[in-house]
């Protein structure tokens, strides 16, 4: 889904969603351990994989699946014929 930013009538512009529909395979979650602050201890950062046909998509923009909502955080086009996005879940 690509946001869109509605006219500004004063208050801020309401943010928008267009939606495409996509061939996809999700790969597996992938689990970091990230150091979290002093005394905290350790944070879990999960992230999806999923793989796409090559598509106009960008970092920010929205997959959505079932009931379920990720938020692209990297675009990789190293491989020709395929897209790579590095997402993760949007809880609402």
């Amino acid at each position: 889904m690509k946001p869109v930013q509605d006219e500004d009538k004063g208050f801020g512009g309401k943010r928008s969603w267009i939606s495409y529909a996509v061939w996809a395979e999700f790969l597996r979650p992938r689990f970091q351990v990230a150091a979290g602050a002093v005394g905290s201890g350790d944070a879990i950062m999960i992230t999806q994989g999923i793989r796409i046909r090559p598509h106009e998509v960008a970092k920010g923009w929205h997959v959505s699946y079932g009931m379920r909502i990720y938020k692209v955080l990297h675009v990789d086009d190293s491989v020709p014929g395929e897209l790579i996005l590095t997402c993760k879940e949007v809880v609402t």
